[in-house]
């Protein structure tokens, strides 16, 4: 019991360690809204909502179409 309480422990504590890392500037959002041919009505207002939710709460969103954004 004790070393599973001692393996729980530092498991959180790498996990907090490695949650210390962090870039400079604001958080950003990847928006991929990329189709099979159907584009469904509600991709442009749900682009809109995103970005306002970025703008009203600090963080930057990116939006595309293209899957080589991904790597």
């Amino acid at each position: 019991m004790k070393n599973s309480i001692k393996l729980i422990l530092l498991l959180a504590l790498v996990g907090f360690a490695a949650c210390q890392k962090s870039r400079p500037g604001k958080p950003k959002v990847l928006l991929f809204t990329k189709t099979a041919g159907f584009h469904h009505n509600s991709i442009t207002p749900g682009i809109a909502a995103i970005q306002k939710l970025g703008q009203e709460n600090g963080f930057d969103v990116d939006t595309t179409v293209d899957a080589a954004k991904f790597n």
